[in-house]
């Protein structure tokens, strides 16, 4: 349970201290860390709360919630790669990524209409 809180108070203050950063430079690539950081360290919560037999609400928050980082850091690197002059569009298509991660982690969506296709009823057909 230890490295899970460990991990979660350590996300958060890299959050504050990118979000410290933005308010001081207001650079949206620094904004973009901070909600990737945010997002990331609520990542570790579903590990906090099987260690302390806690119900789990939101299953999908251990799967997606990475997803804005690696989006954040990939964004970054194309965008010094091709030295691209506004980040506005770069930006944009992190806040996409970021509200496709947050609605999978809320609801994560179920598959079961695929379910008769799978079935052995069906592929004895």
């Amino acid at each position: 349970m230890f490295p899970w809180i460990f991990l979660t108070i350590l996300g958060i203050v890299f959050a504050a201290a990118y979000g410290y950063r933005y308010y001081k430079d207001r650079d949206k690539r620094k904004l973009m860390f901070t909600f990737a950081f945010i997002i990331a360290s609520f990542g570790y919560l579903p590990q906090i709360q099987a260690a302390v037999k806690v119900v789990q609400h939101f299953p999908g928050v251990f799967n997606w919630s990475v997803l804005p980082l690696m989006f954040a850091v990939s964004i970054a690197v194309f965008s010094s790669l091709l030295k691209l002059d506004s980040f506005d569009k770069s930006f944009k298509i992190f806040s996409l990524t970021l509200a496709g991660s947050i609605f999978l982690m809320i609801g994560p969506p179920t598959l079961d209409f695929l379910r008769p296709i799978y079935s052995k009823e069906y592929l004895l057909l």
